[in-house]
């Protein structure tokens, strides 16, 4: 089996003959590759032609400052990130309380014993090449989830039409509450799964029509139905969090009763709150204003919604004279279609064949034309139609 290639330091020494034992143990004890420089010009220079793992530096100044070594290795010029360690005398007190203000990694009593830097220098390399492999394989979860988040929402909505538009809306929505109250952005991408796909529930549970105050609120046998599916893939256990605390009312009322108040996930909550007030907007034949919506929800602040979300909810209220973050399309099957509905944009095929214009009135004959051309040359994703609510 092929030995992984050795790690570059890059070693800036103002006197070579009391770093020569040094270097020759980072070689020896440490398996590492040494490239010594006499300024920090010339490593600047060394760090622009090859990669390097980590800069050490004798602090010695005039000849070398560490500060000016720390700060030369953080500037916005520099294209490596490398682990900066200085080696400075015992009663070099400035660099040693500075140092770490300015981002060193390590700061060690120099002279020591050549061994002991050598070792503390491997230890470092390897930490932070496993910090790198976590990030690494957790940009590579996030990218490898949101085609299944895709496919997931794409399967709802066939089983559940309309549920892959509510959950845009509920996205752009969420977000939007979330900006308002500061969210992290780190949270958000765990929040849009578990918005998209807020209504997978429904595949196990049958959701009976309701009426009276409960009309317009997702059941929550529902939402803890659809976080126990969600829980099944590893890379959605957030989500399904999420998704179980948006049947819990601010109260403890709700389901599940041993959520209230702040043990209530903040997301859940906005997640909550906003596809309460989108689906009070759009229950009836025509979209209700969601001022007049609004009405709706705020005599349960304080029961079933966080005041401090219902106030921020205004944030969607006040977008409502240019609701750009309302769904302007359905994406509707082939097979669902009927004379009446009209395109919200151009029609294409999976071979780009245009078939017809956004805004068409579909009848008869376009009908025929599109289910036709649809078993040849199929129209993936569905057909683009608007809403019948605007």
């Amino acid at each position: 089996m092929s030995r992984p290639p050795a790690r570059t330091v890059l070693l800036i020494e103002a006197n070579p003959a009391d770093t020569e034992v040094l270097a020759a143990d980072l070689i020896r004890l440490g398996g590492l590759k040494v490239v010594r420089v006499r300024s920090l010009d010339a490593a600047l220079e060394i760090l622009a032609t090859m990669p390097v793992d980590a800069v050490v530096g004798v602090h010695a100044p005039p000849t070398l400052d560490g500060l000016a070594m720390l700060r030369a290795l953080h500037s916005e010029d520099q294209r490596q990130e490398v682990a900066a360690v200085i080696l400075a005398a015992h009663d070099a007190v400035t660099i040693r309380i500075a140092g770490w203000r300015e981002g060193v990694q390590a700061i060690l009593t120099w002279p020591a014993d050549p061994a002991d830097v050598a070792g503390a220098l491997v230890v470092l390399l390897e930490r932070r090449a496993a910090e790198r492999a976590r990030r690494v394989r957790s940009e590579t979860a996030d990218v490898s989830i949101a085609p299944l988040v895709r496919l997931l929402t794409t399967t709802l909505d066939a089983a559940i039409p309309g549920s892959a538009r509510r959950g845009d809306e509920l996205v752009t929505g969420a977000l939007a509450v979330a900006r308002e109250l500061e969210v992290p952005s780190d949270f958000l991408p765990s929040m849009e799964y578990a918005a998209r796909l807020h209504e997978i529930g429904r595949i196990a549970v049958v959701m009976l029509p309701e009426s009276g105050e409960r009309a317009f609120s997702l059941p929550g046998d529902v939402t803890l139905a659809g976080a126990v599916l969600l829980r099944e893939i590893p890379a959605l256990a957030e989500a399904a969090t999420l998704l179980e605390g948006m049947g819990a009312n601010w109260d403890g009322s709700g389901s599940p009763t041993d959520l209230q108040q702040g043990q209530i996930p903040m997301r859940s909550r906005i997640l909550r709150a906003v596809r309460d007030l989108l689906a009070v907007s759009s229950r009836g034949a025509t979209r209700l204003p969601l001022a007049e919506a609004m009405q709706v929800l705020e005599p349960r602040i304080g029961t079933w919604y966080d005041p401090a979300v219902l106030a921020s909810l205004e944030v969607l209220v006040s977008m409502e004279t240019n609701p750009n973050w309302l769904a302007h399309q359905e994406l509707v099957p082939v097979h669902r279609l009927r004379e009446g509905m009209v395109l919200a944009a151009d029609l294409h095929t999976a071979s780009g064949v245009k078939l017809l214009s956004g805004g068409s009135v579909l009848n008869g004959p376009s009908l025929e034309l599109i289910r036709r051309r649809h078993g040849s040359d199929p129209v993936v994703h569905g057909v683009p139609i608007r809403p019948s609510s605007e």
